[in-house]
């Protein structure tokens, strides 16, 4: 006589084709768990999502300066999307708004940089070998996708000579691992000088009238 399998009153999820687990029975309990507690509690969940939200705030800020205050260094350690992110930070530090593009079919430009009459758009490369050819030629087909004045191609290494011929061609402008080091310093100099301006302001003694 064959057993009759028992019924459990839990269905949990067995997975999909690929065998992965199913997780949204799993996300939709945890939600109504979430709502019944914020409805029963709602102050108490307010002043908890509150310090969440401050406290990812926070981390994001932290991460944001220890992202700005890299040198090459650091830069060498990174991958290709911390790479964006500090030379968008640096960008934005020199006065452009800067946005970047998708991460899939960026169509050659990583970066586009924006002031009044000015749009550049950006190629970063974090490279541990020379950039060559198809770098400038994506910066150079870009320029006329993004609508922009000029192209660049920076990295943290350097360019191969065809690469450099094949940048002046198109009027790419190249920065190599010694003029990114010339503008994290010149950046990183200007703030300093800015902080010693404010707090010479500051403490200065008041000209006495004669």
């Amino acid at each position: 006589m064959a057993r009759r399998r028992r019924r459990s009153f839990f269905k949990f999820p067995r997975g999909n084709k690929r065998g992965k687990p199913d997780l949204q029975p799993i996300i939709a309990f945890i939600g109504l768990l979430l709502l019944s507690v914020l409805l029963t509690y709602p102050l108490q969940s307010l002043l908890f999502i509150g310090l969440i939200l401050s406290c990812l705030w926070y981390q994001r800020n932290k991460n944001r300066e220890i992202l700005r205050t890299s040198g090459i260094q650091e830069i060498d350690r990174m991958d290709g999307t911390e790479f964006e992110d500090r030379i968008k930070l640096l960008y934005e530090d020199m006065g452009y708004s800067v946005e970047k593009t998708p991460e899939t079919g960026d169509f050659g430009g990583d970066l586009i940089a924006n002031k009044p009459g000015e749009r550049i758009v950006i190629q970063c490369k974090r490279y541990s070998h020379p950039v060559g050819l198809k770098a400038i030629q994506e910066a150079a087909t870009a320029v006329l996708y993004y609508k922009a004045n000029r192209a660049m191609v920076i990295t943290n290494n350097k360019f191969t000579p065809q690469a450099v011929e094949l940048a002046k061609v198109n009027k790419v402008e190249l920065w190599d691992r010694t003029k990114l080091i010339e503008a994290l310093y010149s950046v990183t100099r200007s703030e300093i000088n800015g902080i010693l301006a404010m707090v010479y302001q500051r403490y200065k003694k008041p000209e006495t009238e004669e």
